[in-house]
């Protein structure tokens, strides 16, 4: 799901007639910061809008208010509303966003069915909120499925579509709004996880003491700097290895670990296996979606 600096742009937008949803004018994809578009002030009358982050950050204003996306936070906007996107971060990965129709035939649904999905629709009120990465994973599959030809495909895809949909407005839990330096800190963590990064420093033009910004930043993202760190930089060690970076010496480095087993201790701390162990779960994980 997360992608590597070296990872090809690419952009698909599927209009209702392609994909077959009912009352869904957009289902798209976008990879890549050449892919992921800026947009001006704009709004969608009569259709909601929501955008779901799975790799790097985007800056999107709702209401004249600007919004700091992250990875696996959904961004929702209501009919009618104002809305728009900056240029991508140097980091951009993969987006997916979709429009609903507020009126009209949806989903293929009878007419309680759309009248309980409508009601989640006008009932959520947050601009952010969370997105688990198997709800991300099922939209992202829907997508795929969607993209191709095949009765059964098609099928399968617009199922999928409307699952993780109800799944995500069922119970949306809000993500707090961050204050201008712990926002600018956690950007700055993303941008440099392959690089060394000095939590002393990401306090730098906050004004903060370092006792106050670790208490605002613990207080907001939930760990310490210097933990939080730790866990980005591992969970995207994970990330290669699923995605088939097997020399664990390179992965290390390239994270800017003092050593390989320093790696290794600190990966089966956070994972619960070690990077080998972790590598054979997910090929066979990999075999058995093959067959």
């Amino acid at each position: 799901m997360r992608a590597s600096s070296t990872q090809k742009s690419f952009r698909r937008v599927l209009t209702e007639q392609e994909h077959g949803l009912s009352g869904v004018p957009v289902f798209a994809c976008a990879k890549g910061k050449e892919a992921v578009l800026p947009m001006i002030e704009h709004r969608h009358k009569d259709k909601y809008e929501c955008v779901l982050l799975g790799e790097g950050t985007r800056i999107l204003t709702a209401g004249g208010l600007p919004y700091t996306v992250y990875p696996e936070n959904a961004f929702f906007t209501h009919p009618d509303e104002p809305h728009a996107a900056d240029f991508a971060s140097r980091h951009a990965g993969e987006m997916l966003w979709f429009q609903l129709s507020a009126q009209g035939p949806f989903l293929g649904m009878g007419p309680e069915e759309q009248k309980f999905v409508r009601r989640l629709l006008s009932d959520c009120r947050a601009r952010m909120f969370s997105v688990s990465p198997d709800v991300y994973a099922m939209f992202r599959e829907s997508f795929r499925l969607l993209s191709r030809n095949g009765t059964a495909s098609m099928l399968k895809g617009r199922a999928l579509f409307t699952c993780a949909l109800i799944a995500l407005l069922e119970s949306p839990a809000a993500v707090p709004v961050l204050s201008p330096e712990i926002d600018r800190a956690k950007l700055y963590i993303l941008s440099h996880l392959q690089e060394g990064i000095d939590p002393d420093d990401l306090r730098n033009g906050s004004g903060l003491s370092r006792m106050e910004f670790e208490k605002r930043f613990m207080e907001q993202i939930g760990f310490a700097p210097k933990e939080y760190i730790l866990r980005l930089k591992i969970e995207a060690a994970a990330r290669d290895i699923a995605q088939g970076r097997h020399d664990f010496a390179d992965i290390a480095f390239g994270y800017h670990f003092s050593s390989t087993a320093y790696f290794k201790t600190l990966f089966k701390r956070y994972m619960g296996v070690s990077p080998k162990q972790y590598r054979a779960k997910q090929g066979k994980q990999r075999f058995l979606h093959i067959k």
